[in-house]
């Protein structure tokens, strides 16, 4: 063998050797690329339900909302309706002194009638 033919097979052996390490490097990088896309659809998953998840929350907290608005406005109603009550019977029992106050002196009215009515028989009460 010659020193060309040598320089040739070596020339040959190392531009192998770098076909091999570069299909080498390409095996490697499509492994650590199909790894990074089940990741990526991993995250892009997850991503999704935890959308999902936040969607379902913030529905929560406006019905709660909404749920507290009408209990606070009931509690209002009933407030001015319990006010409404007070002020009905502070009038009834204000309509009642008055009764008692007109009913009074018609009832005094009537036994002074009724005493003078017993005086005018004859018939002493014994007062």
């Amino acid at each position: 063998m010659n020193t060309s033919t040598t320089s040739l097979i070596v020339a040959y052996r190392c531009r192998d050797d770098h076909y091999y390490q570069l299909q080498s490097e390409r095996s490697r990088l499509q492994l650590e690329k199909d790894a990074l896309e089940k990741a990526h659809q991993a995250l892009l998953e997850d991503h999704r339900s935890l959308q999902s998840q936040h969607d379902d929350v913030l529905s929560e907290r406006d019905d709660a909302f909404a749920r507290t608005r009408e209990l606070l406005h009931q509690a209002d109603t009933r407030r001015s309706d319990k006010t409404s009550d007070v002020t009905m019977k502070a009038d009834m029992d204000r309509l009642r002194v008055d009764l008692y106050v007109v009913e009074l002196p018609r009832k005094i009215l009537f036994i002074i009638s009724s005493l003078i009515q017993t005086e005018e028989r004859g018939e002493s009460s014994g007062y």
